[in-house]
This record gives structure tokens, sequence and C-alpha cells, in this order.
């Protein structure tokens, strides 16, 4: 289950969510990630089954 801190567009979600599917098992309980995703980098931590996304920077330099 993905869950938001931040309001996002359901476009981005969709994107966002297949992003995380792929590597949702290398990111540890408790643990704070980021992906980057098409120039985005995309900030959140996994407790236990849930994943929230905190934080999408927009712009990557």
């Amino acid at each position: 289950m993905i869950t938001y801190k931040i309001n996002v567009a359901d476009k981005l979600k969709r994107e966002i969510e297949q992003a995380i599917e792929d590597k949702v098992d290398e990111i540890v309980d408790g643990e704070q990630f980021t992906i980057i995703h098409n120039g985005m980098a995309i900030l959140g931590t996994r407790s236990e089954n849930i994943v929230e996304i905190e934080q999408i920077i927009e712009k990557v330099l």
C-alpha cells in the first residue's frame, strides 16, 4: 500500500506506484529511501507493508 503526505496528481501516482512496485522488496522496514524517476526525486519511508511518499523534488540538478 502506498500513501501520500502530499497532494499528487493521479497520473503521477500511477507512475510512482509502478516505479516503487519493482523496488519495494529492496527497501528495509523503517528505512527512508529516494527513487529517481523521470528527473524527479521521490522521497519516502517504508513502515511494514505501507510505503509513505513524503516529498517529491521536481528538479534535480
